[in-house]
């Protein structure tokens, strides 16, 4: 299982990291303040291995692209390049396009809202785990409580608003038998529950079919919001590669129980 995830945050914000912190932990992921020095950051990232870097442009006494330059030097074999998102005072598009160059996921503009920063980093690390692995037991760590979900009828309105931000085509029967699947895989976190052997068989004795069928059905129903050339949310989260049914299945699940925590009494 890979280990917690991690975010370094070297921005002499003490408002941001705190909001990151406290914000994170539920997950458990891990938050770590760095002092925005180029040496100094440079050594946190080489012996903490982050996944998610929030980083200014300015670091002391160089830049966020030399930093980023350092970075791809490091010569271990455990070491794997974080996702880093570069903040900046500066409008300007060339500096912009030379952080995206050197490695930057995103160069964002101060002040920055710290929610939706939040939001995007906790996005990054589930696509980034998605991608590595297609084992539902390596994402047990992130799922939220029980207790914290709010009632059925507003998980399924939470499915409904979520699959419709995917485009999941609505007049297909796999459209259904997935919202079934979802709300079936949140009501049994963080037990790791076997979607072949468990989630389909109950869903297929839902609607009197076979799990084969709810396989195939749920399949092809992904396949074609995949293939939707306007689908941006596809293709933010799993570019040019075509989800599993697992895969899309746990991301999903994870937005809804992330959303239903944060607003616990929706309607």
């Amino acid at each position: 299982m890979k280990h917690n995830a991690c975010v370094l945050i070297a921005q002499n914000d003490p408002f941001l990291f705190e909001n990151c912190k406290n914000f994170l932990l539920k997950y458990n992921i891990i938050t770590i303040y760095a002092e925005n020095n180029y040496h100094k950051i440079i050594s946190l990232i080489k012996t903490h291995k982050p996944d998610v870097v929030l980083l200014d442009a300015v670091v002391p006494p160089f830049d966020s692209i030399a930093v980023m330059n350092a970075l791809k030097f490091i010569k271990n074999e455990t070491f794997k390049m974080p996702k880093i998102f570069v903040l900046s005072c500066v409008n300007d598009i060339q500096l912009k396009k030379a952080n995206l160059a050197a490695g930057a996921l995103e160069y964002i503009l101060k002040p920055v809202d710290n929610y939706a920063m939040l939001i995007r980093v906790f996005n990054v690390i589930i696509s980034s785990q998605l991608q590595e692995e297609a084992n539902i037991e390596s994402f047990s760590n992130y799922y939220i409580n029980k207790n914290n979900l709010c009632a059925h009828e507003d998980l399924e309105y939470l499915i409904f608003q979520i699959l419709n931000e995917f485009l999941i085509p609505i007049n297909m029967n796999g459209y259904n038998y997935l919202c079934k699947a979802i709300l079936y895989n949140i009501l049994n976190l963080p037990s790791n529950i076997s979607l072949t052997k468990q989630i389909y068989p109950m869903v297929a004795k839902d609607v009197n079919s076979s799990a084969a069928c709810i396989e195939h059905s749920i399949r092809h129903t992904i396949n074609t919001a995949w293939q939707n050339g306007e689908n941006k949310k596809m293709a933010e989260y799993f570019g040019n590669k075509r989800p599993t049914n697992m895969l899309f299945i746990n991301l999903i699940s994870k937005l809804i129980t992330l959303k239903s925590a944060q607003n616990p009494n929706v309607s």
